[in-house]
């Protein structure tokens, strides 16, 4: 059986198809020897970290890669935070697994999200979506990733992104949990803890993550 595998990197989803028995078709950006290794087909697509995918080439190269087998369906990656477009543009070819195009939308949506967590009773930080004229604020990109976006607000900020919104600086330890979640519940796999590899330009650019985490409590 195989499956299509579409991220920015599709080194861990080869890896994790590879144990339970599944050939891998991947599509990435970086081709290393690893993910090669790995697939049972691979096609590098164009693009890069700072733009994304080039749509129409990523649609091509799955298209190819599928018409070497029957995939069970197409999973994917880090990349579409940005452009749930795109995953509508693969789930009209293949079976999706995973989340869909309008529930990746929803949770980059930064108000929904915020309403959601607060309707939930999850404490989250603060956000606007107008310049804030005090306190300690940073400036995100809706549907960002991997810290780049992201910049301090101060008084001699300008904004002229419009998919820009503000989100009150809370400092502590960044510790993200991945779970499996359906319909039915949800079960938390592993609590990971991440760290920062700024520059100049990227002051919170991510750096990388390792689990377990330190937890309180």
């Amino acid at each position: 059986e195989n499956i299509l595998i579409a991220a920015y990197s599709g080194r861990a989803l080869a890896t994790a198809a590879r144990r339970v028995g599944i050939v891998p078709l991947v599509a990435d950006l970086f081709g290393d020897a690893d993910t090669r290794e790995l697939a049972g087909a691979y096609r590098l697509v164009n693009g890069d970290l700072t733009n994304g995918f080039c749509a129409e080439h990523l649609v091509k190269c799955l298209e190819h890669l599928a018409a070497m087998s029957d995939p069970l369906g197409s999973v994917y990656g880090e990349g579409f935070e940005a452009n749930p477009g795109l995953l509508r543009e693969i789930a009209k070819r293949w079976r999706l697994i995973g989340n869909g195009p309008d529930v990746v939308q929803r949770l980059k949506e930064p108000t929904d999200f915020a309403r959601t967590c607060a309707q939930l009773a999850v404490r989250h930080p603060a956000i606007m979506n107008t310049m804030p004229s005090s306190g300690r604020w940073l400036r995100k990109s809706a549907g960002g990733a991997g810290g780049a976006h992201i910049v301090p607000v101060s008084s001699s900020s300008t904004w002229v992104d419009k998919n820009a919104y503000f989100q009150e600086e809370i400092h502590g330890n960044a510790i993200s949990a991945l779970f499996v979640a359906a319909e039915s519940g949800a079960i938390v796999i592993g609590f990971s803890e991440q760290w920062l590899a700024p520059c100049l330009e990227a002051p919170f650019r991510f750096g990388g993550a390792v689990r377990p985490a330190r937890l309180s409590h």
